[in-house]
């Protein structure tokens, strides 16, 4: 996967060397970062309305987060400061930033970030408090519908005449 960013790199924005441009700038690692959290969490949404599981939350703004039963984990992403603070249950806020000695993303303790794992690792670490919680039978109610499931678009056999 880091192979084929590169190349997409290479490809939008230069040849490595060729500028300082044809590297992402730390915002744009910044970014990249909560993209990868918004597709975790979107996957944990997804799964969770399929199969009517006690999950809600929001991953359409710089303040993405999920809530499983009663356990929250949130990323909030601070342009202004030039962070994204992680808030996962049992550990103190996390500011994940930018460092630009190692030219990338790291973790509280200066290491560099591997957001799919730390995002991976947080959602393990709130489900885990969720099922621990003696509470995993919790249901949202807004996200129980007695409708059956109805497609957004008629299919084709409903708009297309018969022959």
């Amino acid at each position: 996967m880091t192979d084929w960013r590169s190349r997409l790199t290479e490809q939008l924005i230069g040849s490595p060397g060729s500028s300082p441009a044809s590297r992402p700038e730390p915002g744009t690692l910044l970014e990249i970062v909560l993209g990868q959290a918004r597709a975790e969490l979107t996957y944990v949404l997804e799964l969770g309305k399929t199969h009517s599981l006690p999950v809600t939350g929001s991953v359409t703004t710089d303040d993405i987060w999920i809530r499983v039963g009663a356990t929250t984990l949130r990323f909030n992403y601070s342009r202004r400061a030039g962070v994204i603070v992680a808030s996962v249950i049992g550990r103190e806020d996390q500011q994940l930033r930018y460092s630009p000695d190692k030219r990338a993303v790291v973790t509280p303790d200066g290491e560099p970030l591997d957001a799919t794992a730390f995002v991976r690792d947080a959602i393990d670490t709130t489900v885990t408090a969720w099922k621990v919680s003696g509470k995993p039978e919790i249901t949202i109610s807004m996200m129980r519908s007695e409708r059956p499931p109805q497609p957004t678009l008629p299919d084709s056999s409903e708009i297309l005449p018969k022959s």
